[in-house]
């Protein structure tokens, strides 16, 4: 199915890249700069691509649950509440 819509998408390419080249003075040089910039541009989204789809590995089972972030919330007032009683303020004021 891959090789479809590549194949599909490249015919696409040629067909633009032949537009452009009908509807333009047309030379060598300015084939080769539409040609060298769209490598550039097609560079730059595959290697957005694979940054994302490595970022989205790393950080994929790194969120925590809302679970734990509860637990961790109560553990945390529990902590301050031992803190504040230890220091004679039990309602957190002054």
């Amino acid at each position: 199915m891959t090789n479809v819509w590549f194949q599909r998408s490249l015919a696409s390419s040629f067909r633009i890249v032949g537009w452009w080249l009908s509807t333009h003075d047309a030379t060598a040089q300015s084939f080769f700069w539409l040609a060298a910039s769209s490598m550039v541009v097609l560079g730059l989204l595959v290697v957005g691509l694979l940054t994302g789809t490595v970022a989205e590995r790393f950080t994929r089972n790194k969120q925590p649950d809302d679970d734990d972030v509860v637990r961790r919330l109560d553990e945390l007032a529990a902590r301050l509440e031992r803190i504040e009683s230890g220091l004679g303020h039990g309602n957190g004021r002054n």
